[in-house]
């Protein structure tokens, strides 16, 4: 995580105007609209009315189930023996001449080659399964019962009437066959591998955005308090976003720690078409920045004092005939006045540039329409002592906007901040009306993202807790702080309940807590309920059975990650060096050439992922969390045991290369400086024509340089799960149901890594492996080619400090928490699991420790939390 309060590069300028997908877009203006409207719910998908784009009546609907979907409903109907009426009016059928020949347009061959776009057609699709599976006797027709009954309600519009009804015929036909113990048995298959569920889903509001929303709404000047709100929602359901929504009815103020939060905030509020300013490492309100839509005085060609008795226009024109005229850019862009934001409808700034912010908004804006939205306010308040603490104290004294929105996963609850909301509640006692604090809590559980040991089992209360009264506390933590749901894996959450409904008798206090009480209806059958009926259940085992059920459940665990076994003809070996070479040019080695071949032993698994574990990393990108980056990224390249001399001709290459990027390095200067004084003083319109031969003579220089910059390529054999490496590394059958990750380098992407300043040569190497890092410690250039490869999810694992982990915004399938955070608080570690399963769909998720220990930071309490201490102290005004 990049803490250090310094301006925006301009790389991270341009970062905020690359457009987010239409997907993401989709999103943004559900949230912007959902302001106004908390029961906005939208679907995409089409039906067969929107997809041929024709307005809708009831002729027009049964014309196109006549010409579309009346065979396959006829087909299913005669070939299953169904008692369902296919037929339709041919008068009600019967269209507008000119809605005819419309559809005469469209071919009807190839429309029908579109099924799988189709809503209505999947819907047939989907019957057609259940009765192929059910007429076999093919316990696979529930897997579509169930995919059918939950999205034949999802609000895709215009879906034919006639298909609905058909619809609804099969739900009705076979829901008495339904066996819900069978269903949650199922539930892995049936939820978290459901190719319809995710795909079609609706786009609606979070139940913690819609609360949001609502607290401030009532907020109306008629009716204004100050509100302090604390917004506790876990990682990933939009929280960062949720200032989208609010800037419809107020003004924001965004507060970060982490610039990449921010700079990800800026770039989804601009495609959303919203106003923003960016306050980055200011001193003062002069150094704050507005988005070009978001001014609205610009300057004019006026002539100026130059500081001598002449006057220039501020173009840098002793005579201009643009006099009076708004002075535009090269680009046609025109000149902003940056201080004046009276447009600006979202406020992005770091924490050392809160107080210019916010006095930068009052002045446009009445301070009680101004809400100050902390974006993780507990980053930090993990140490003793920061660099930051003081200016959060600073800030929090100073801050004079009475609504303020504290915003994270992990934030301590109410009872636990008692002296921060009576310094809240006293400071702006003085209003109309008294303060209001409200809390906002969500615990969405769509996901599963199971926690593995080293040893490549799932961790559960059931598995970690060798006595009764452990699993007791364990459950009692598990209840009041439901957001760790997501980490318990389903499949094992199903198999404990199964078990347990099998033989309640045996193990449960009474029967108030059998299935039928709980599941009434497929409609319960969710991830959410089927892990707190798991809560449930295991909170009532009788006392005297704990011990025989601990045992049966021990002895019968199956490995989540699978051991791998297969012997490799070359050991593991210590490579040669790819440190920087010394000042003479002469290379260094920090290890030996070769050294002795001796083979390392598998201790653990999944502890070896740049090799033989590589092929767990399936379906995305994995991240590694530890406080020595440095050490895990030399392990990686120990580990790819790439040959000596190979290693030597990348050394020398990337040598050769580093020798030519200083005299480009050189050369640019030289021209930089020899052009200056042929530049505007605002804008570069420097014209080749008045530019010196020597000067035209270096520039090529530069570009015949450039062309010398040789490329590196990896064999694949190196780069981990490339076709070649799996055939090294894997038995097949370890990876036959799906193709393990991989990254995805191309040559245009190892052309800026070569020309990369400042950086070691293994960071270049491991780039070649797609592998990156981020670290503080690494050049800008660096980190900035690491986070864009990370956006197009190009790189095949990240490795990453422990304080990188707020916000972070990068679709990972997988997480590795290294041996050396064992330290890390129980707040912060949920903030590291949180980086996992970010992605929209279910995907095969992971969080997987090299130190068992941690796993007790995730499902037992924690006394005395740092956190608590630091912000009760820090969020204090006196």
């Amino acid at each position: 995580m990049d803490l250090v309060q310094r301006k925006l590069t301009r790389d991270e300028w341009n970062s905020v105007e690359v457009p987010v997908s239409q997907d993401e877009k989709n999103i943004i203006n559900l949230i912007k609209n959902g302001y106004n409207n908390i029961t906005i719910i939208e679907n995409y998908n089409n039906s067969i009315l929107n997809y041929l784009k024709i307005e809708n009546s009831d002729n027009m609907d049964n014309h196109l189930y006549k010409t579309y979907f009346m065979e396959i409903v006829k087909d299913h109907v005669e070939k299953y023996n169904l008692d369902f009426d296919y037929t339709i009016n041919n008068n009600s059928s019967k269209i507008k001449k000119i809605d005819s020949l419309r559809l005469e347009k469209s071919n009807t061959e190839v429309i029908k080659k579109k099924r799988e776009e189709i809503f209505d057609y999947l819907l047939l699709l989907i019957i057609g399964k259940i009765l192929k599976y059910k007429n076999s006797d093919n316990k696979r027709w529930n897997y579509y019962y169930y995919s059918l009954y939950k999205i034949k309600d999802y609000k895709v519009k215009n879906v034919n009437k006639k298909v609905i009804t058909y619809v609804k015929y099969i739900i009705d036909l076979y829901v008495n066959e339904i066996n819900l113990l069978n269903m949650i048995e199922k539930s892995t298959e049936l939820i978290e591998k459901n190719e319809f569920i995710y795909t079609l889903g609706d786009i609606k509001l979070y139940d913690h955005q819609k609360q949001l929303f609502t607290i401030f709404k009532n907020n109306t000047d008629d009716n204004f308090s100050p509100k302090l709100v604390l917004y506790i929602a876990p990682t990933a359901t939009g929280k960062t976003l949720s200032p989208i929504g609010l800037s419809e009815g107020f003004r924001v103020i965004f507060v970060c720690a982490a610039r990449h939060v921010g700079m990800s905030l800026a770039k989804s509020a601009i495609s959303g078409g919203k106003k923003i300013a960016l306050a980055f490492g200011c001193g003062s309100h002069e150094d704050i920045r507005l988005h070009m839509f978001s001014g609205s005085v610009f300057a004019k060609h006026e002539y100026r004092n130059d500081g001598t008795k002449n006057k220039r226009c501020m173009c840098g024109k002793k005579i201009c005939d643009k006099i009076g005229q708004e002075f535009r850019y090269k680009d046609g862009s025109r000149k902003m006045d940056h201080s004046v934001g009276d447009k600006v409808e979202i406020m992005i700034c770091d924490v050392q540039s809160y107080i210019c912010a916010m006095y930068y908004m009052c002045s446009f804006n009445w301070k009680a329409n101004i809400i100050t939205y902390w974006d993780e306010p507990t980053i930090t308040m993990d140490y003793e002592s920061h660099p930051c603490h003081e200016t959060i104290s600073n800030n929090w004294k100073e801050n004079i906007i009475p609504n303020i929105v504290l915003s994270s996963a992990t934030l301590p609850k109410q009872e636990e901040l008692k002296h921060v909301i009576s310094d809240f509640t006293n400071k702006f006692i003085n209003n109309v009306k008294p303060p209001q604090v409200h809390t906002v809590i969500s615990h969405d559980c769509k996901k599963s993202i199971p926690i593995i040991n080293k040893n490549g089992y799932v961790e559960l209360p059931h598995y970690i807790c060798n006595n009764y009264n452990s699993l007791m506390s364990s459950v009692e933590h598990c209840k009041n702080y439901l957001t760790v749901l997501r980490y318990f894996d389903l499949h094992e959450v199903s198999k404990f309940i199964i078990y347990i409904c099998k033989n309640s008798e045996e193990y449960l206090i009474d029967d108030r807590y059998a299935l039928d009480n709980y599941f009434e209806s497929l409609e319960d059958i969710n991830m959410s309920h089927i892990k707190n009926y798991y809560l449930l259940l295991i909170s009532h085992i009788k006392e005297d059975k704990f011990e025989k059920l601990y045992n049966h459940f021990s002895g019968s665990r199956k490995y989540k990650v699978k051991p791998n076994t297969k012997p490799v003809d070359t050991p593991i070996r210590k490579s040669h060096s790819v440190e920087q070479p010394k000042k003479s040019n002469d290379l260094v080695r920090t290890y030996s050439v070769q050294g002795t071949p001796t083979p390392v032993p598998v201790v653990q698994n999944g502890a070896l992922i740049s090799t033989r574990d590589a092929h767990t990393i399936t379906d995305g990108p994995a991240i590694f969390i530890a406080q020595d980056v440095d050490k895990i990224g030399k392990f990686c390249i120990q580990q790819a045991n790439i040959p000596s001399s190979k290693m030597t001709e990348i050394t020398e290459t990337i040598v050769k290369n580093n020798v030519i990027k200083e005299k480009i390095m050189k050369l640019e200067k030289l021209v930089e400086d020899a052009t200056a004084k042929f530049e505007d003083k605002d804008n570069k319109a420097g014209n080749d024509n008045r530019i010196p031969p020597n000067v035209k003579k270096m520039m090529q220089e530069v570009e015949t340089l450039q062309s010398m910059v040789k490329s590196i390529a990896l064999d694949d054999l190196y780069v981990p799960n490339k076709i070649s490496h799996l055939k090294k590394w894997v038995e097949t059958d370890l990876y036959k149901d799906t193709l393990p990750y991989t990254s995805d380098i191309i040559d245009t992407d190892v052309e800026q890594i070569m020309m990369l300043n400042d950086i070691e040569n293994i960071w270049k190497v491991l780039l070649l492996l797609g592998i990156g890092l981020f670290s503080q410690t690494k050049c800008i250039a660096y980190t900035e080619i690491v986070k864009r490869l990370a956006t197009n999810q190009k790189l095949y694992l990240i490795i990453a400090n422990g304080d990188y982990i707020y916000g972070t915004n990068y679709q990972f399938c997988h997480g590795f928490i290294g041996k050396d955070v064992e330290q890390m608080t129980q707040e912060k570690a949920i903030q590291a699991f949180g980086r996992i399963g970010r992605n929209k769909l279910q995907q095969t998720y992971t969080v997987r420790l090299r130190d068992d220990t941690l796993v007790n930071k995730i499902f037992f309490e924690e006394i005395d939390k740092i956190e608590v201490r630091n912000m009760n102290l820090l969020f204090n005004s006196d």
